[in-house]
């Protein structure tokens, strides 16, 4: 469990610091020194961490947010499931990441995911808003918005 917790803090933290510094090179003069410095710093990140393209040819980036939904599914399926009160499913593939974010200078982070949770053979049951706290020692849920509601055939 730990290990699990250790890996989707680091996720988050890769997630956050890929996102920083693709906004550092993006506003910066490339006359200035910074420039320079982000580009240097983007250059270590790949050589340090390196992974190959899937099948599908996904970035790093991508690989990286697949990882974490992968790492915090349970949470996001168990508040899923606590406020919808059905079998309901939602499976990595129906979740995206809307924002990540390090509210302190600790290793906490807050991350915001948009479910879109279904039941039966894909049928979806509405889209949601959940925001996990992620720690050294813990996930936790920390927000959950229901944003909007699918009629549902009669059947079910």
């Amino acid at each position: 469990m730990r290990v699990k917790l250790l890996m989707a803090a680091f996720l988050v933290m890769i997630i956050i610091l890929d996102g920083c510094a693709n906004e550092q090179t993006a506003s910066t003069n490339t006359n200035t020194p910074n420039t320079v410095t982000a580009n240097a710093n983007r250059d270590r990140q790949s050589k340090n961490i390196t992974l190959s393209q899937g099948a599908a040819g996904n970035t790093d980036n991508e690989i990286f947010r697949e990882m974490l939904i992968t790492a915090v599914d349970p949470y996001i399926q168990q508040s899923v499931t606590k406020y919808y009160k059905k079998d309901v499913l939602a499976p990595p593939y129906m979740v995206r990441v809307i924002e990540a974010r390090r509210p302190s200078s600790d290793q906490v982070y807050e991350v915001s995911f948009e479910v879109e949770p279904y039941i039966g053979a894909h049928i979806e049951v509405g889209i949601d808003h959940v925001t996990l706290r992620v720690s050294p020692t813990k996930i936790e849920v920390i927000n959950f918005e229901h944003i909007k509601s699918f009629p549902l055939p009669s059947n079910l």
